[in-house]
């Protein structure tokens, strides 16, 4: 086979493979998860600090209708704690509050 025709494979695929990123991106990949204070919430630095009784000192509170991403919703045997990514990009954990899971815009759950 000649080298024309090894780069004129290597073109297609990496073509075919472009086209199934997108399609992916545009019409199968699903919404990301919302998490939406409706209030105040409390936002931990771990799964432990959230799961503390003594109510250990918060990474950060959100405000009412702030929407941050959720990443994870971790099952602790009776209820989740869920994994959220603030603005900034820090990882935090939330385990009580006033707050919706949303999929775009309709509400859902984990």
């Amino acid at each position: 086979m000649g080298e024309i025709a090894m780069k004129n494979i290597i073109l297609g695929c990496m073509l075919v493979i472009c086209i199934v990123i997108i399609f992916y991106k545009t019409v199968l990949q699903v919404p990301d998860r919302i998490l939406l204070s409706n209030g105040i919430v409390p936002v931990y630095k771990s799964i432990n600090h959230a799961l503390a009784a003594n109510q250990p000192p918060k990474l950060a509170e959100l405000k009412a209708n702030q929407r941050v991403r959720l990443l994870k919703c971790v099952d602790v045997k009776h209820y989740y704690i869920y994994k959220i990514e603030l603005d900034d990009g820090t990882i935090g954990f939330i385990n009580e509050g006033d707050f919706t899971i949303l999929r775009g815009d309709q509400a859902t759950h984990c």
